[in-house]
C-alpha cells in the first residue's frame, strides 16, 4: 500500500516548524541564516549593535524554539482528547517522550553554533517523523489539521504561539536589517 501524503502536512511543515536555524552538514553554507549574516548593511548594524541586543536576539530564538517543543505537551492533550487508543496512542506519546528529551538537550540558542545547528536539524526531524505518521491515519491527520485553524482547539492555540514567537524573532531581525540599511 503507497502512503499518501496529506497537502497540509507539507504546508504545516513548511509554515510551522522550518526555522532560520537547521543544520547543514558537514559544513554550513556561506548564505546560512545568522544574526552575523542578515544581510549587506544589515551586518552594518549588527555589529554595531552591543552584546545585549544580540542577547535578546538569541532569547527571542530560544522562546521560539521552547514553544516549537511544546508539541510535546499538545501530543498529550490530544491523546487524551481524542481518546487514541492502542499502537496509535502509543506511537504519538513517544514523540511527546522524544519531543521531551529535546527539550532536555537543547543547548544555547544561538544560530552560529554548530551545536544548535544541529540540535535545530534534529528537532526538524522530529517533527517530520510526527508529521508523516499522524498523515498516515486519515482520521487522525483530518482533526490534526482542522485543529490548526481553530484557535480554541488544542493544536490551534499552540500554531498561534508558535506563529508570535516566530514572528517577534523575524521582526526583531528584520529591525536590525533596516536600522543597518538607513
Amino acid at each position: 500500500m503507497q502512503a499518501h501524503i496529506n497537502p497540509w502536512f507539507l504546508l504545516l511543515l513548511l509554515n510551522l516548524f522550518i526555522t532560520p536555524v537547521c543544520a547543514d552538514f558537514p559544513s554550513v553554507p556561506d548564505n546560512y541564516p545568522s544574526h552575523e549574516l542578515i544581510s549587506g548593511c544589515g551586518n552594518n548594524a549588527l555589529s554595531a549593535i552591543d552584546s545585549s541586543d544580540k542577547r535578546v536576539l538569541d532569547q527571542l530564538l530560544e522562546d521560539y524554539t521552547l514553544q516549537r517543543l511544546k508539541i510535546a505537551e499538545v501530543l498529550r492533550t490530544i491523546v487524551e482528547e481524542y481518546d487514541i487508543k492502542g499502537d496509535l496512542r502509543k506511537r504519538l506519546l513517544g514523540f511527546a517522550d522524544t519531543f521531551d528529551t529535546l527539550t532536555e538537550d537543547m543547548p544555547r540558542a544561538h544560530p552560529d553554533s554548530e551545536e544548535f545547528r544541529g540540535f535545530d536539524f534534529r528537532l526538524g526531524m522530529g517533527f517530520t517523523s510526527m508529521l508523516y505518521f499522524i498523515s498516515e491515519d486519515k482520521v487522525l491527520a483530518d482533526r490534526f489539521y482542522a485543529g490548526r485553524s481553530d484557535p480554541e482547539s488544542t493544536m490551534g492555540h499552540y500554531v498561534a504561539q508558535v506563529d508570535a514567537s516566530r514572528d517577534a524573532y523575524f521582526l526583531a531581525l528584520e529591525s536590525v536589517n533596516k536600522s543597518g540599511c538607513s
